[in-house]
């Protein structure tokens, strides 16, 4: 087996699948027993809470080092040996990164995106949000990480975990929303069933229908209407007695937009707008709430009005 880098890096180009048809079937045909080395070490468990430097540490402590400082001669067997060694260390090293690096999605501001994850659940992404997951290890560990908000549509199987800053939300098959932002979460079971914990291991299990507050206080679950709740993968967002901060900082992110607040830390706001204009939208939100607004360059700036 030739052992220049040069080879090495088809090795590493062969494992990660970057080789074209032509080089991959030719790469093949002259490595018989390189592929047979990564079929067997394929087979290898690698541990999720092992680093790479702890498995190769553990592969060369297996391999005699010489005792003396003279010059030896190694027999053929001996360079094989090594050889075979350095093959190792490439499979290792290529499995380690592929079994622990994440896939993340970012969706920017103004937008929404579909992902499919590897076991085809389905998860629509809102603005300015993020998610992360293993897929080397997805059909071990249906987990992922959230940050915003998402609609998921999963596939029936094994446990599926979402985990946010506010708790993890654990369900078997079924549809969902999550809403996690600043240090407020809201879950909203669609189909199925679901269960909602927070940091203190306190749970809700909620069927459809039913949803949960996560705050500093603890859970709260409450019915909500099917017909307004999660709209917004449609272009509707709907608000219930909500703080009139949080509406206008959704407002920002479907618009990608920068608001200028005045102080309205302590008003709520009920009623909806969507994301096709962006004048409209503030009027149904300024309207009953007493507010103005005004364009000043690239930000738009709310005015309180002076009561009669």
């Amino acid at each position: 087996m030739n052992n220049n880098p040069k080879h090495n890096d088809k090795d590493s180009d062969w494992l990660n699948n970057k080789l074209t048809s032509n080089d991959k079937a030719r790469f093949e045909e002259n490595n018989q027993k390189f592929i047979h080395l990564v079929n067997s070490v394929q087979k290898v468990s690698v541990p999720q809470n092992k680093s790479k430097a702890e498995l190769w540490e553990n592969i060369t402590s297996k391999i005699e080092k010489p005792k003396s400082s003279k010059t030896i001669h190694f027999s053929g067997a001996i360079k094989t040996s090594i050889a075979v060694a350095a093959s190792i260390a490439i499979v290792f090293s290529v499995l380690f990164t592929i079994r622990n690096s994440k896939t993340e999605f970012y969706v920017a501001s103004g937008n929404h995106k579909t992902i499919f994850l590897p076991d085809s659940s389905k998860v629509i992404v809102n603005a300015d949000s993020k998610i992360t997951y293993n897929p080397a290890n997805w059909d071990k560990e249906r987990k992922l990480q959230l940050e915003g908000e998402a609609f998921f549509e999963v596939k029936k199987g094994s446990k599926f975990t979402v985990e946010t800053k506010m708790g993890a939300i654990e369900v078997l098959g079924t549809s969902f929303n999550v809403f996690c932002r600043n240090s407020l979460a809201d879950v909203a079971c669609f189909t199925g069933k679901v269960k909602v914990s927070n940091k203190l291991n306190e749970f809700e299990i909620l069927t459809k229908g039913k949803a949960v507050k996560i705050d500093d206080s603890g859970l709260r679950q409450y019915a909500f209407a099917k017909k307004t709740e999660a709209k917004w993968f449609e272009g509707e967002f709907y608000f219930n007695a909500a703080p009139l901060e949080t509406v206008f900082e959704e407002l920002q992110r479907q618009y990608n937009v920068t608001i200028e607040l005045p102080d309205v830390s302590k008003r709520v706001y009920t009623g909806k707008f969507n994301n096709k204009n962006i004048e409209k939208a503030l009027v149904n939100i300024c309207i009953p709430m007493n507010l103005n607004y005004m364009k000043q360059g690239d930000k738009y700036v709310i005015i309180p009005l002076k009561k009669d």
